[in-house]
């Protein structure tokens, strides 16, 4: 809502952002580094809760992350020692809860990045049970994704502490429960 700080009426206005996002993403593309996005359609005037700062503007979560993928939907057989496997568990607050951490195989957590190998500053994000509790994966991290996450990066310009908070704020919390029933 752009309380948070002074407005800095200076600032480039937020198309000119995503703009330069778009122009990543494209690049991104043409070095066969992500895929091709589907469609996104453009926001409803129905889906705008309040008015936002000048040279704001609303766009959604798809447009500004590289990639946004759901776990598996199995669950891995954990192992006492291993590569570490992040599930619901495995954070709280915002943090790792370290004493949670389970483990997998080398071959289950092949198995288990083929789609996508979570990197530092990936947001995973719980879809299920604790649903919006979410962390940031940390430098030299290595790890794959459990049951009942989702993974979200964020393009290059995106600062992931924002994103983080804002997929907790209970809206989309809430479309996201609605969409799972």
């Amino acid at each position: 809502m752009g309380k948070l700080v002074p407005q800095n009426p200076n600032d480039p206005p937020a198309s000119e952002l995503l703009k330069e996002i778009e122009a990543e993403r494209r690049e991104l593309i043409k070095e066969g580094k992500i895929p091709k996005p589907k469609q996104v359609e453009p926001i409803k005037t129905e889906e705008i809760p309040y008015l936002l700062p000048n040279h704001w503007i609303w766009t959604k979560v798809k447009l500004i992350c590289a990639v946004i993928v759901d776990c598996p939907h199995s669950t891995p057989i954990f192992i006492p020692e291993g590569l570490l496997c992040i599930d619901t568990n495995s954070f709280k607050a915002g943090s790792f809860v370290e004493h949670k951490f389970r483990y997998v195989s080398e071959k289950t957590y092949l198995d288990r990045v083929k789609r996508l190998v979570p990197q530092e500053n990936d947001i995973v994000f719980a879809r299920e049970g604790s649903i919006g509790e979410s962390v940031i994966i940390p430098p030299k991290m290595q790890c794959c994704l459990g049951q009942r996450v989702m993974l979200f990066r964020p393009m290059q310009k995106i600062f992931p502490k924002y994103l983080q908070l804002h997929n907790y704020r209970y809206k989309f919390i809430s479309s996201l429960e609605a969409i799972s029933k």
